[in-house]
């Protein structure tokens, strides 16, 4: 499918996805099996869902939803993150507070840490 192009932004990370990471972090030290297997969605909270997605690299892959954004067909507005253990590790001590990030040209409030990334609201329909 045909993507629009992308414009980079640099974003504050949201205080709810930093007390996840915090969290994803201590399960990662602990080597709870759901920072092990691969898989998208082993790793939940109310907001953020994921898990790891490479584990070759160590690669984990998140969904956030602020619960108060919404699309004009009444969807949560999602962040997509592509985050490494070493990104983890810093965010959850809060060394890093802000990412490079990805948004579209209309600026639709979706964001995600790969420029390669498909927009379900403004990438479709093509």
């Amino acid at each position: 499918m045909p993507m629009k192009p992308k414009v980079q932004v640099v974003e504050t990370l949201p205080p709810t996805f930093v007390g996840f990471v915090e969290e994803v972090d201590r399960m990662i030290e602990r080597r709870v099996p759901e920072t092990l297997l691969e898989s998208d969605d082993l790793i939940q909270c109310d907001h953020t869902f994921g898990g790891l997605v490479d584990p070759t690299e160590g690669t984990f892959g998140f969904e956030f939803m602020d619960g108060e954004n919404f699309d004009r067909d009444g969807y949560s507005i999602t962040w997509h993150f592509l985050l490494t253990k070493i990104q983890i590790r810093a965010i959850a001590r809060h060394e890093l507070k802000t990412l490079t990030m990805w948004r579209c040209s209309s600026d639709c409030g979706r964001r995600a840490t790969v420029p390669e990334w498909y927009c379900t609201e403004c990438d479709f329909p093509p």
